[in-house]
């Protein structure tokens, strides 16, 4: 089951002999050494990942054939370059991804990843796991209809009139930055009219907003998103200024605000990611991405207004409808994951970032700037599928073109 993860951070050296690896800056003598690659006999470490003896990874770290040298400073400065993956590519196995231009994550590990496969089905989310409270009196269910992997996801009947039934989570200490992704579905029986909110990130109270819903801080996928109008999406919108009293778009204009619709009965991957400004300046982030649907990527945005203090720290599952017409549908959400960093390792199945439609997270265990250590999560991929490794650094910047990786071997 994908949720018995183990959070042990054991690295299995796999080198492959007698090929040359793509050394970050590595200074060979013979055959040349990389991270994960292979040596010939006797490369060193120059300004990049160095290398060792036979198969030697920098760093001093025990391989096949003696230990690497300290290696020096790993430059990439187009973005993060994986140069190898060691460790089997199991389900739940913990494997490293070796490469530079990393970035820094001072916590490796996500604030929270929930599967929700260790739920009972019918039992209540709350009842499970205190940490997501009810936003109304019950909250969200575990559900086996048709999760997005695994065995369960959480959901919610929405029928005729307001109905927001929903959970959130709140972490701390709070932050200046919040990553979220998740995996959301809707299924329609009607939709007279919706309006359907797929989810907040928010400042509550403790950190100096307006609570988990609206307010200051408060920053909405949702709106007037109506399922009984055809090709009428979600809009983006946040509050920046300390009284909560005003919304801003996340597109800078709401002529323009409002996103395609995304399809029904099919799970879609959101990512959302939120950067405070300095109060007053323009100078903070919005990014939205669903490939397939929807595309926001700024990082000129005042996102907190001139005498705001709040930070982020809640996050609140999009299964809500603030609609009190006639309607009736079924909301789902699968693998949620709150993070404080853009940061993270995902396998995907194109070998380019931008052609995407599908990716699974891996939840880090260990981070730095030349190797992530990763629990694997092949979520919806099958063992057979082809798929490719990616790395996004801090700021949002990934190698382009994805490392191809089997499953089920190094």
């Amino acid at each position: 089951m994908k949720c018995s993860w183990l959070w042990a951070s054991v690295v299995l050296a796999v080198v492959t002999a007698g090929s040359a690896g793509l050394g970050c800056g590595a200074d060979e003598a013979t055959g040349g050494t990389s991270a994960g690659g292979a040596a010939g006999t006797g490369g060193h470490g120059g300004s990049g990942l160095g290398g060792g003896g036979a198969g030697g990874i920098s760093g001093g770290g025990a391989t096949a054939g003696g230990s690497g040298g300290s290696g020096g400073t790993c430059s990439s400065p187009d973005g993060p370059m994986v140069t190898g993956v060691s460790g089997t590519l199991a389900d739940g196995a913990s494997i490293t991804v070796l490469g530079c231009g990393f970035g820094e994550k001072v916590q490796a590990a996500p604030v929270k990843f929930d599967t929700f496969d260790d739920g009972s089905n019918g039992a209540l989310l709350r009842d499970h796991d205190p940490q997501w409270q009810p936003y109304d009196a019950v909250g969200l269910t575990y559900s086996n209809e048709a999760p997005h992997s695994g065995s369960l996801c959480v959901g919610h009947h929405n029928t005729d009139g307001e109905m927001f039934v929903t959970n959130s989570f709140t972490y701390a200490p709070a932050s200046q930055e919040i990553f979220v992704s998740y995996w959301w579905k809707v299924d329609v029986n009607s939709a007279v009219g919706t309006i359907v909110k797929m989810t907040r990130m928010s400042s509550s109270s403790a950190a100096g907003g307006g609570g988990v819903y609206n307010g200051a801080g408060a920053t909405t996928l949702g709106g007037t998103y109506d399922l009984a109008s055809p090709g009428a999406g979600p809009y983006c919108a946040f509050t920046a200024n300390a009284a909560g009293d005003d919304e801003t778009p996340c597109t800078g204009s709401w002529d323009t605000n409002y996103l395609p619709a995304p399809p029904t009965s099919t799970w879609i991957k959101v990512d959302f990611h939120k950067k405070l400004s300095t109060p007053g300046s323009a100078d903070g982030a919005i990014g939205l991405w669903s490939p397939g649907s929807f595309e926001i990527d700024r990082d000129d945005v005042m996102t907190r207004g001139a005498g705001a203090s709040f930070l982020m720290d809640t996050v609140l599952l999009g299964t809500m409808d603030g609609s009190d017409e006639a309607h009736d549908y079924y909301v789902y959400l699968d693998d949620v994951y709150v993070d404080t960093s853009q940061a993270r390792v995902e396998i995907c199945d194109s070998a380019n970032w931008a052609a995407r439609s599908r990716c699974e997270i891996q939840p880090a265990t260990a981070w730095s700037t030349t190797s992530a250590t990763v629990t694997l999560n092949r979520g919806s991929f099958s063992p057979s599928d082809g798929a490719y490794l990616y790395v996004v650094e801090p700021s949002g910047r990934v190698n382009a073109g994805g490392r191809s990786v089997t499953f089920g071997s190094p």
